[in-house]
C-alpha cells in the first residue's frame, strides 16, 4: 500500500481528483481517504458504478451541531430501519459509545435537514467514511448513504449509518453526543504503568498441582443390590418425569427420554365434555375467546410488523390478508397453504420494504386530506370465530377503518387503473377496488372482524394519493365465511394440532 504521508497537499488532491473522489478536508483526511480507497480497491471507475448519489447542499453550508437543532424520534428511526431488516443493535451502540463518530454537521433547507458525519472504520480506525443522511423537517428519515462498501443509498443501513443515527437521537433528546475526543481533551497518563504486576516469577516445575484421584471410584451400594442398566434408566426416567410434572421445573435430562404417544393418550380419554384437542385449541384462544383476552391480544400486538408477538398470534389464525387466497383456492394444496399460514415468515423483498417504509407517510397524508387522526391498532380477533383475525392499518372512527397500499411497481407514477391494476373505473368515472381482488376480501374481512361498516382504502405513491371508500358487503362476507370455516375445520385445525399439540415435524 502506498505511503501518502510524504506527499504534498497538491499531489494528494490530484490523486483524489483522478479517482473522482472528494478533495475537501485537511491533509490527514485526504490521506485517510486515499488509504480507504486503496484498502477496498476502489478506483474511479468502480466508484462511478454506484447507482445512487444523494443530492445535498454545498459543504460550506453545513454547520456544527449545537443543542437539539435536529428533532427526530426512535419511532422515525424504526420506520426507516425495520423494513430493511435491521435496528440500532449492540454493534452500532458499541461503535457510538467507543467514539467512532469523528464529527456531525447539519444543514437546514426549506423542506429538509441534511446531516453529514464522519465515522471511523471498525477494524482499522485510521480509515474514515463520510455519511450523509436526509430527513424531513419533522425528523422523518428519507435517505442515507455511506462511503463504505455496504453503504450505497438511498437506504444505506450499515453500522456507520446506525451509529450516526444514535448520535442524532442523542442530539434530538438534548443529550451530549458521544464524539471522538482529541489527544488534548483528556489528562495525560503516560507516567502511569498500564499494568501492575505483584509477586515474583515462579518456574513451571515448582507450580503446585493437585493429585490425580480420578481412578478412585467408590460404589456404596452392596453388590447384591446393584441394578441393571435398564432398571437404572427406568428409575431415573420416572423420577425426572414425575419431578417435572409436579413442579414448574424443566430439567434438561428430559431431552433424553422419548415423548409419549399423545394420540393414544387422547383417544383413551374421551369421557370429558370436550376432547383434549378441543381443550387445547380453547386454551390457545383459537376456538373460544372472551373480551378480556381479545383486548390483551390487541394491546400486545401494537406495532404490528415491528412486534414479535404480532407474528406469533397471526400463526394461530387465518388473517384477512389471506382470505382471498383461501376463498379462491382451486388447484393449490390446502394442507400446504395451512402450513405456510402457521409459519413465521418475515419477507424482505423490495416491494415489502417499500410498503413498510412509506405506510407511515401515507397515513400522515391521509390525515391531512381527511382532517382526522388515525388511531394505531394491533391484531383484532373475531369474537365468534377466534381463528379469524385482521390487522387494519388504522382506526378512523367507531364505524370506519383505514387500509393503506403503497404499490412498488408504480411508486413514481400517477394512480390510475393502468399503473395500479387492482383498481378500475365505475360508471361515474370514479376509481374503485376490483370486487374479486384479494384486497377486497381483505377489506371486507377486516370490517367484519372489527364490526365496522366503512373502510377508506388509500393508495399512495410518491407522486399521488387516492382514497376509495368501501362499504360492508354482507352477502360477500357470508359467502366468504362459509369457505373459511370449511378450510379451518378440514385443514388449518389439523395442521395446528399436528404441529403444536402432537409436535410432529414437517
Amino acid at each position: 500500500m502506498t505511503t501518502y504521508d510524504e506527499w504534498p497537499l497538491k499531489k494528494l488532491k490530484e490523486e483524489l481528483r483522478r479517482r473522482r473522489a472528494r478533495v475537501s478536508g485537511r491533509k490527514k483526511d485526504l490521506i485517510d481517504r486515499l488509504v480507504a480507497y486503496d484498502r477496498m480497491c476502489l478506483t474511479g471507475q468502480e466508484e462511478s458504478k454506484r447507482e445512487y448519489q444523494m443530492l445535498r447542499p454545498d459543504d460550506k453550508l453545513y454547520k456544527d451541531v449545537a443543542g437539539s437543532v435536529i428533532k427526530t424520534s426512535q419511532e422515525f428511526v424504526d420506520q426507516f430501519l425495520l423494513p430493511l431488516g435491521t435496528s440500532l443493535n449492540k454493534l452500532a451502540m458499541d461503535m457510538y459509545k467507543d467514539r467512532f463518530i469523528r464529527f456531525i454537521r447539519f444543514c437546514k433547507t426549506e423542506s429538509f435537514i441534511f446531516v453529514r458525519a464522519q465515522c471511523r472504520a471498525k477494524m482499522r480506525r485510521a480509515v474514515t467514511y463520510t455519511i450523509d443522511i436526509k430527513l424531513e423537517q419533522d425528523g422523518y428519515f428519507l435517505e442515507s448513504q455511506c462511503e463504505c462498501k455496504a453503504g450505497e443509498g438511498p437506504s444505506a443501513h450499515c453500522k456507520h449509518v446506525r451509529a450516526c443515527m444514535l448520535a442524532i437521537l442523542d442530539c434530538s433528546n438534548g443529550n451530549k453526543m458521544v464524539l471522538e475526543t482529541t489527544c488534548t481533551a483528556e489528562l495525560q497518563s503516560f507516567h502511569r504503568p498500564k499494568k501492575i504486576h505483584y509477586g515474583s516469577p515462579i518456574k513451571t516445575a515448582n507450580v503446585p498441582s493437585r493429585s490425580n484421584n480420578s481412578k478412585l471410584i467408590f460404589n456404596p451400594i452392596p453388590e447384591q443390590f446393584n441394578e441393571t442398566p435398564s432398571a437404572v434408566y427406568s428409575r431415573v426416567a420416572n423420577a425426572s418425569i414425575n419431578f417435572a410434572a409436579n413442579t414448574s421445573a424443566n430439567p434438561a435430562i428430559l431431552q433424553l427420554f422419548p415423548p409419549a404417544n399423545l394420540r393414544a393418550v387422547y383417544s383413551d380419554h374421551d369421557y370429558n365434555k370436550l376432547s383434549p384437542e378441543d381443550q387445547f385449541l380453547e386454551s390457545e384462544n383459537i376456538t373460544a375467546i372472551n373480551a378480556t383476552e381479545m383486548q390483551k391480544v390487541k394491546t400486545a400486538t401494537m406495532g404490528q410488523n415491528t412486534n414479535k408477538i404480532w407474528y406469533s398470534e397471526r400463526c394461530k389464525r387465518i388473517t384477512s390478508s389471506n382470505f382471498g387466497k383461501i376463498c379462491k383456492m382451486k388447484k393449490a394444496d390446502p394442507g400446504k397453504a395451512a402450513k405456510e399460514l402457521q409459519s413465521v415468515k418475515q419477507l424482505n423483498t423490495k416491494p415489502i420494504r417499500h410498503g413498510q417504509r412509506y405506510e407511515f407517510k401515507a397515513v400522515r397524508e391521509y390525515e391531512k386530506i381527511s382532517g382526522v387522526t388515525v388511531q394505531k391498532t394491533g391484531l383484532w380477533v373475531d369474537a365468534s370465530r377466534p381463528y379469524l383475525a385482521a390487522s387494519p392499518d388504522g382506526i378512523v372512527s367507531v364505524d370506519k377503518i383505514l387500509e393503506v397500499k403503497c404499490p412498488y411497481s408504480s411508486k413514481e407514477q400517477i394512480i390510475s387503473p393502468v399503473t395500479v391494476p387492482y383498481l378500475e373505473y365505475d360508471n361515474n368515472g370514479q376509481l374503485k377496488l376490483k370486487k374479486n381482488h384479494d384486497y377486497m376480501y381483505q377489506v371486507q374481512g377486516a370490517m367484519h372482524i372489527t364490526k365496522t361498516k366503512k373502510c377508506d382504502f388509500a393508495v399512495f405513491t410518491l407522486k399521488d394519493i387516492k382514497i376509495i371508500s368501501i362499504t360492508y358487503d354482507i352477502v360477500m362476507v357470508e359467502e366468504m365465511l362459509k369457505k373459511l370455516d370449511d378450510f379451518f375445520v378440514k385443514h388449518f385445525r389439523r395442521v395446528y394440532l399436528e404441529r403444536y399439540l402432537y409436535h410432529e415435524s414437517y
